[in-house]
């Protein structure tokens, strides 16, 4: 009959939402505003190109974590993170729709895991109607229907139990070939070793360092006049009782909050 919600005091420090990544990009590019975005500019960029760098699963509390521990040198060395809100229920699939379109799921219709795709236009739509390269390299298969770019599937290739280090392949060769436009690309590392071995494991803190260090190594092959920005779909938090293993999808700061790092290359 009664249901008390308390805001958690770093509510008041958000400074941005995952529906403002797509309306920074489309203003990057110089493009129209996207059909039906609620999300605005992170502010006043101009850019040859756009890099899109998907953390999965590494949201704002974790990042802080990692921090403090000394595991992110190269994202350490660039400018600090906005903090920002994702959408309701935190998942990648409803993620991704806000982030791609601009708009909540009230507008994308993506509302919950189930679902992978949207009618709403994208911004991959929009550059791709205004003769723009788009490119996105993902890992083992799409978590989302990336309609109107170039894909990139990546797997497993050497059987070693991830698929970043073949994302990381993938990009650098993408890069040697010429930056697109736009480029995606999206590291499911951090999320999967979240889930299986909770947050704060080493197994966990080593696909960070990991995750890590494959940044540093495509932020050194991006061209000059690139607006790079990197970011989470939502975070994860730990679950203990048969095991140890994380989750995501509470209305909590460790899944909701996350960071989005903005830097002119």
């Amino acid at each position: 009959a009664r249901v008390e919600i308390v805001a958690p005091p770093s509510l008041a420090n958000v400074r941005a939402q995952i529906t403002d990544i797509a309306p920074t990009v489309a203003a990057a590019l110089g493009l129209p505003a996207l059909a039906e975005a609620t999300g605005k500019p992170l502010g006043e960029f101009e850019a040859d190109a756009v890099l899109l760098l998907f953390l999965d699963g590494f949201g704002y509390v974790r990042y802080s974590e990692a921090l403090g521990a000394s595991l992110i040198p190269n994202l350490a060395a660039l400018p600090e993170p906005l903090l920002g809100l994702t959408m309701y229920p935190p998942s990648t699939r409803v993620g991704t729709a806000a982030l791609l379109t601009g708009a909540p799921p009230q507008v994308t219709g993506v509302d919950g895991r189930a679902i992978r795709s949207t009618a709403t236009e994208t911004i991959f739509d929009l550059a791709d109607a205004f003769g723009l390269r788009v490119v996105a390299v993902e890992g083992e298969a799409l978590a989302f229907n990336l309609r109107a770019a170039e894909t990139e599937l990546s797997g497993d290739r050497d059987g070693n139990g991830s698929t970043d280090d073949n994302v990381l392949a993938n990009a650098l060769s993408v890069l040697a070939g010429g930056m697109p436009d736009l480029l995606f690309v999206h590291f499911h590392g951090i999320d999967d070793a979240g889930h299986t071995y909770g947050p704060g494991a080493p197994e966990e803190e080593d696909t960070i360092r990991r995750v890590d260090a494959a940044v540093g190594q495509i932020l050194a092959q991006v061209p000059h006049d690139t607006l790079v920005i990197i970011f989470a779909d939502h975070g994860m938090h730990l679950v203990t009782g048969e095991g140890r293993y994380g989750n995501h999808g509470n209305l909590i700061e460790r899944d909701m909050l996350i960071p989005i790092i903005i830097t002119q290359r």
